[in-house]
């Protein structure tokens, strides 16, 4: 079984894998907009792991 699945028995709450902590900071978001309007909101870890969005910064 891999790290982001878990087994719940009825009534509980399974806990998120690698969640931030209850005082962490949003992550940093960001607005592309291509040019024909298209809107793409990405957040910070998406733009740095995407040699295509990383370009961009």
């Amino acid at each position: 079984m891999s790290d982001t699945t878990a087994l719940v028995r009825a009534g509980e709450v399974a806990p998120i894998a690698n969640a931030p902590a209850a005082d962490a900071a949003p992550p940093k978001m960001y607005t592309i907009v291509c040019k024909d309007g298209v809107r793409l909101e990405v957040s910070e870890k998406i733009v740095r792991q995407s040699l295509l969005f990383n370009e961009l910064l």
